[in-house]
Formats: C-alpha cells, structure tokens, sequence
C-alpha cells in the first residue's frame, strides 16, 4: 500500500503484513522547505497518482509516479482558474484512462487524459472566476460567482470525487 507520511511531505510504500517500509518518496527533493504536500492518492494499474498542493497550498498539480518505484514518470495541472487549471483540489480518481479531480474553488470536475495528461474537458458552470486582493490579501468575494451552481451537473466547493456503477459521484463541501 502506498501512504502519505506523518510529515505530510513524503510517500510511503509498506507492507501491509509486517508494517515495514519498503520505498520512501521525499517529496522535498529539489524544493527546499516547501515542497508538494500530497492531498490524495489513486492507483491506476503500474501508476500511483498524486494529487498534491505546492508552496504554501496554492499550486495543485498530479504527479504520475512508478507504483513499483515511486520514480516520477511525469505530472500535469498547474494553478488557475483557465480551462484545463486547478484551484484548490481536493480529491482524483481514475477509470480506464481518465482522470478526475474535484476542483473546489473553480466549482467544477476537470478531466484529464491519464496516458499524457491532456486536458479533455470540464464539468460544471463556466464563467469569471473571483479575482485576488492585493490589499485584502484575498481572493474577491464568492457572492454571486456564477461558476457556482445547484443543478445536475453544476457544484459548489466539489471536494470529493469518486467513479462506481458506471456513474460519477462527486461531494461537495459549501
């Protein structure tokens, strides 16, 4: 089984019989103090994605590591509120070759190509998203964001995200 580790910067791969570990992913390699934290984690076949938030929690991004290894093999998503960009994810799946992410603050489930990373499409409202407050240091306020939505396939906060029966289920946390 894989794990995130007490320190929330490393991976673990144990041995669910015995406990002991058997492959450790730092994760702070090349990033000094602040490095990826890992959010989720999914298997898809020989990959172990992750779903990890960057310096001081503002980048997503999936990184596709060796599930035998842990070796990255490549990743994709980068920070925004654009078309195929991540806000504040908070959960992935995957069934057959694609790659779902609840996108919370974008208010949508982007979807992604697992072989390559390719943006495929996106579920959910479209519209402007709220902008960042130099001064208040914040994001604009949600109030009317019209990516937010309460009919089928519309969300607001999706913070979960999971596949079963052939259907897509997906949580949300406002």
């Amino acid at each position: 089984a894989w794990v995130a580790s007490e320190d929330q910067q490393q991976l673990a791969r144990v041995n669910l019989t015995t406990g002991s570990k058997l492959i450790e992913v730092n994760l702070l390699k090349g990033f000094g103090d602040w490095g990826p934290e890992p959010i989720d984690l999914a298997l898809a076949g020989d990959a172990l994605l992750v779903l990890s938030l960057g310096w001081y929690g503002g980048d997503n991004c999936i990184a596709v590591l060796s599930a035998e290894t842990g070796e990255l093999r490549f990743s994709f998503g980068e920070f925004g509120s654009d078309a195929a960009q991540l806000r504040g994810s908070r959960s992935l799946t995957v069934h057959d070759d694609l790659v779902y992410v609840a996108d919370k603050c974008n208010h949508r489930i982007q979807v992604y190509q697992l072989s390559d990373g390719r943006h495929v499409r996106s579920i959910g409202r479209t519209g402007q998203a709220p902008v960042w407050d130099d001064e208040d240091d914040q994001y604009s306020s949600v109030d009317g964001d019209e990516r937010i939505g309460t009919e089928p396939g519309e969300f607001n906060e999706p913070a979960g995200v999971a596949i079963g029966h052939g259907r897509l289920y997906v949580s949300e946390e406002a």
